[in-house]
């Protein structure tokens, strides 16, 4: 998962560069950031299903609906999401391309905030996600 982060600055840059060749241009860096992180988010929870079968879960501790290893799995993501916008607005303070949108270029801070409360409804998204399927696998564990 952490390498999938780390490498998310360049899939921020194709998903931008997809958006302007396709004549998207509203919300640029706010449509580009989402798709960025749902995709993240996305491949993460598929590589936690793949490995949760190996996982014997029935033993893990709940506690008040959390799953003991949903913590452990959403440390990597630790701030994730203020580095991914820096790095999303620094690309774009220097790109050519982004020139003719003053607003992508240089949001403002409205804009920057709109785009901080998107990228934590999408985590909160994937947090209750990952902790819903570590608790189903447990359940599946403890009825098997």
């Amino acid at each position: 998962m952490a390498a999938r982060a780390a490498a998310a600055p360049d899939q921020y840059r194709r998903h931008l560069t997809r958006l302007l060749s396709s004549q998207q241009h509203d919300l640029l860096t706010q449509r580009a950031l989402l798709a960025t992180v749902d995709r993240v988010y996305s491949e993460s929870l598929a590589q936690i299903d793949a490995l949760l079968p190996a996982f014997d879960a029935a033993d893990a501790a709940v506690a008040q609906g959390q799953h003991a290893l949903t913590p452990q799995l959403l440390a990597p993501f630790a701030g994730w999401n203020k580095g991914l916008l820096q790095a999303a607005l620094a690309f774009n303070a220097s790109s050519c391309a982004l020139s003719n949108f003053a607003h992508d270029q240089a949001p403002d801070a409205e804009t920057q905030r709109a785009i901080t409360l998107d990228l934590a409804a999408a985590w909160r998204e994937f947090a209750i996600e990952l902790n819903a399927r570590l608790l189903q696998a447990q359940s599946m564990a403890c009825s098997a």
